[in-house]
Formats: C-alpha cells, structure tokens, sequence
C-alpha cells in the first residue's frame, strides 16, 4: 500500500447513521473541504461511496480524493464482509455517545 496516496474522509454523526439505519441501501456523502471560501471553493473535492453487493452478504466502500490545485486524484475502495459490518457498526453504536459529547453528562 503506498501510504502517500492514502484518502481519508471524515463522515460526520448524521452521515454515520444515515448509512448505519440502512446499510442495505447505497450511499454517497461528498465533501467540499473549502466550501464557502472564495477562491478555493472546489479545489479539494472528497466522496465516499457505500454499495452493498447484490447478494448482501458483503459491502464495498469506495472513497476518493481530488486537489485539483495539485492536480492530484487518489482512489482507495475496500470490501467489507457481513460479520466486518457487524464489528464496524459495534464500534460506531458505542462511539456515538462521545462523538455527539454526550459521554460527559451521562456518566456524571
């Protein structure tokens, strides 16, 4: 794996569960890193594509990223198997709480 052409794409809370509600149905999530910056709006584009394979027993995870800038564009897609989706859905239900701050209140 060539770590300098990784691509890292952060999904926000509503995203996470928008996708963990129906992981049966496709999604894709893009990112304007600069949006709403004059002169660099558009310039680094981030999408992340989420397909379940027809059988449903595996998903497959697509990101990519583009700096139009640096004239660069990185692809990464990975594949997840049923009993993956299991464990990555485990850790997201338990992250949510301190994703969403809700950590510090309840265990007051």
């Amino acid at each position: 794996y060539n770590w300098d052409e990784k691509v890292m794409i952060f999904l926000s809370t509503s995203e996470l569960a928008t996708l963990m509600a129906a992981p049966q149905s496709e999604h894709q999530f893009y990112h304007d890193t600069f949006k709403g910056q004059p002169g660099r709006e558009g310039t680094l584009i981030k999408t992340f594509k989420w397909t379940p394979a027809p059988q449903g027993n595996a998903y497959f995870i697509n990101a990519s990223s583009e700096d139009k800038s640096a004239g660069t564009k990185y692809q990464a897609s990975v594949s997840l198997s049923a009993s993956e989706f299991y464990l990555l859905k485990k850790l997201i239900d338990h992250s949510f709480l301190y994703l969403l701050g809700w950590d510090a209140a309840l265990l007051r």
